[in-house]
């Protein structure tokens, strides 16, 4: 890589990456300390997800490989424990104010829907829909902003807009969920969305609680796939192609 004097370096947008929930280490989920889950059921096959370390892994792929293409990209939380809300979005302010105010966050989660009637359950009481019941599952991707008209809008339509297009999308995100040419993003007032100051998007790749999802989120080849295209569309939205 060639590394240029900084009066060289274009003004490109800093995008902020954040994985949702904590890290595993030293045998310890931290996210789920008090039993709140944030992971899938032991499946069968032996596939287990467990969110927080999933996501920040992907996270960790897209920022090395966002600054290789010359992208500012910083990943909002390294540690292994559970930082606050309210810490998270203090850091990406400040990210905010010291990137003069250009800046675009992009926080990766997997979904997950109630369990209290899912057919299945594992040794430690985690709940889902196996591949037998995974017709009754709900699965696919989707994107949030906060409600009403945001400057989140337009990247989250940009977002979802380039991922209908790819020819791997059905394969890598499933059902967009809730994606129209006209309205790509479902609306929420989650913390992340509504304290940030820079425009922000809470993107929910597949669903932990459905195990054809699940082995989707555990191959190497899908998440190699989904960590391209997710640095293609960023990559764009930094240079404002």
């Amino acid at each position: 890589m060639k590394y240029r004097h900084l009066k060289d370096r274009k003004e490109y947008k800093t995008i902020i990456l954040s994985g949702g929930h904590s890290d595993v280490g030293n045998n310890i989920y931290y996210t789920d300390l008090k039993k709140g889950g944030k992971q899938s059921p032991l499946w069968r096959t032996g596939v287990k997800i467990y969110e927080g370390e999933s996501v920040r892994d992907l996270c960790y792929e897209i920022v090395c490989k966002l600054r290789k293409l010359e992208v500012p990209a910083i990943l909002l939380v390294g540690e292994q424990e559970d930082i606050s809300l309210k810490e998270r979005a203090l850091r990406e302010n400040r990210i905010y104010d010291m990137a003069n105010k250009n800046t675009f966050y992009f926080e990766l989660h997997h979904n997950g829907q109630p369990v209290d009637n899912a057919p299945y359950k594992d040794s430690d009481g985690y709940k889902g829909w196996d591949s037998r019941n995974a017709y009754r599952a709900a699965t696919g991707t989707e994107i949030w902003t906060s409600k009403g008209l945001t400057k989140a809008d337009k990247y989250a339509q940009f977002i979802m807009d380039n991922i209908s297009v790819s020819p791997l999308c059905d394969d890598i995100f499933g059902t967009l969920r809730g994606y129209s040419k006209d309205k790509a993003d479902r609306e929420a007032q989650l913390y992340m969305l509504k304290n940030t100051k820079s425009p922000a998007v809470i993107f929910e790749w597949l669903f932990q609680t459905n195990e054809l999802d699940c082995v989707k989120i555990s191959n190497n080849w899908h998440r190699d796939r989904f960590v391209d295209i997710i640095v293609s569309i960023l990559e764009k939205i930094s240079k404002n192609k």
